[in-house]
């Protein structure tokens, strides 16, 4: 087991990345990971509150992703597409990195369960051109998409034609649909994509 504190730590990569400020209780154990009181911040990203995985073994992680268990509470965060992209460089020709690459996605979400069974308590994005999501619910087999369910109450869903043909990867949206220049959805949806 690997645990621990950091009170106060400052970072500056030679690929750019400057952390202002860091802290965090953590553990990596057999069978539970966390970051808690997590505190990261960068000029352009802020991460806060706390992260917990549980899994059967560290094998898990990579070798059944879907039976891993999450429970997160992240909120008023933000995470600069710049920030990833000095860390994982091969994304910039990668949707929507190669798009938005300057995008400051904003984020305050809590949820929990396993992977593959996610409850969503909160979920609002934002910072993708106009893009604004406000959402709650629960996603199953969201690792398997012929498999994917969805059980999802939409408080706000506004975005542009745009944003969405730049979000999504090319061909994902059917050629006979045309979405309207500005839309705002509010409402339900509970089944599966088939």
């Amino acid at each position: 087991e690997i645990k621990g504190s950091v009170k106060n730590a400052v970072l500056k990569e030679q690929n750019g990345l400057e952390v202002t400020k860091f802290k965090t209780d953590f553990s990596y154990a057999q069978q539970q990971a966390f970051l808690k009181n997590l505190y990261l911040e960068t000029p352009k990203t802020l991460i806060q509150e706390e992260i917990f995985l549980n899994f059967i073994s560290q094998d898990a992680l990579t070798k059944d992703l879907g039976n891993v268990s999450i429970n997160a509470n992240l909120p008023k965060s933000k995470i600069a597409f710049s920030d990833i992209l000095l860390l994982a460089p091969t994304l910039k020709n990668v949707v929507p990195f190669n798009n938005f690459p300057n995008a400051i996605l904003k984020f305050d979400t809590k949820l929990n369960g396993k992977i593959n069974d996610l409850f969503i308590d909160k979920l609002a994005v934002s910072g993708l051109g106009n893009t604004i999501i406000n959402a709650n619910g629960r996603v199953k087999n969201a690792l398997n998409p012929d498999k994917l369910w969805f059980d999802i109450k939409v408080n706000q869903f506004a975005s542009t034609a745009t944003d969405v043909q730049k979000i999504i990867p090319k061909g994902t949206l059917p050629a006979n649909i045309s979405l309207p220049q500005n839309f705002d959805i509010k409402g339900s949806a509970k089944g599966s994509i088939n």
